[in-house]
């Protein structure tokens, strides 16, 4: 902490409080980054830029170390991810121990849930109603495998994107809105690199997407992410150690096994067609 952001003692200084007051408050108020001296006015050069490092993504294979806070508690270990832009992910969680803690396989054929503890894995048809069993609240199953990969999971577009500079970031921002009053806002820097994404609805935040170690190399994924769901309850946080992008994968290595232990229960989707 700054020690001229302690408050000094009033005695004697009477007249003087309102001055001192101000210089508090400009003293401890975040510092804002300068405004660019040319600054870009095109939304979609900027974009342009993000996609083009983005280019040739399509797939990871990683390991690194997890941190979450849900609900049901939290967890610090290490996870072992496979993600995809199809929507295809794969997540399997570990202790500092090499103890399985659990597992999640899912894509547009279906999902496979286990978590340690739990008598019973969970399968079947990956519908939102399901989804929301295992996903932070807000998220859907694209958005997630995007995110995982350092990628803002965007909604194609209804209104033109409006552009500002976020002196509280040092980046660009770009918002759009839709017919149903959800707003996207995406943070970018000059060349491109997404630090930050989010949607929300009546000013509440439904997901975000910060990119802490984003990629320092075009076609490579981010080394740092944290995912946060609407509700304010969840927030995974990911540091990737070890990362392949684009290898040869076969069907097998996305799904995965009950263990013989575990009961097997269907899980329906509920009240969708």
């Amino acid at each position: 902490m700054n020690p001229f952001c302690r408050l000094p003692p009033w005695r004697g200084v009477r007249h003087s409080r309102p001055l001192l007051l101000l210089v508090l408050v400009v003293a401890c108020a975040p510092a804002l980054h300068p405004i660019p001296e040319h600054p870009q006015a095109d939304p979609d050069l900027l974009l342009g830029r993000m996609h083009a490092r983005q280019a040739g993504l399509d797939t990871i294979s990683a390991v690194g170390r997890a941190e979450s806070r849900t609900r049901d508690g939290t967890f610090r270990g290490r996870v072992t991810v496979l993600a995809d832009k199809a929507g295809r992910i794969r997540v399997d969680a570990w202790t500092s121990t090499d103890v399985l803690v659990a597992f999640i396989g899912a894509g547009p054929d279906g999902f496979t849930y286990f978590q340690r503890g739990n008598p019973e894995c969970l399968v079947g048809p990956t519908c939102q109603s399901n989804l929301g069993r295992f996903l932070p609240q807000g998220w859907d199953l694209t958005s997630l495998a995007h995110a995982l990969m350092g990628i803002a999971p965007l909604r194609p577009v209804i209104h033109p994107w409006r552009l500002s500079f976020d002196r509280r970031v040092g980046a660009y921002l770009l918002q759009s809105s839709f017919e149903d009053a959800e707003v996207q806002r995406l943070w970018l820097r000059e060349d491109g690199t997404a630090l930050a994404y989010e949607r929300s609805l009546a000013g509440n935040v439904l997901l975000r997407l910060e990119i802490a170690e984003p990629a320092t190399t075009p076609g490579l994924p981010a080394r740092k992410i944290i995912m946060k769901g609407g509700a304010g309850d969840s927030e995974l946080a990911i540091r990737y150690q070890d990362i392949e992008t684009n290898p040869q994968m076969d069907p097998g290595d996305w799904t995965v096994d009950c263990p013989e232990s575990n009961k097997i229960r269907v899980m329906p989707c509920e009240g969708e067609p």
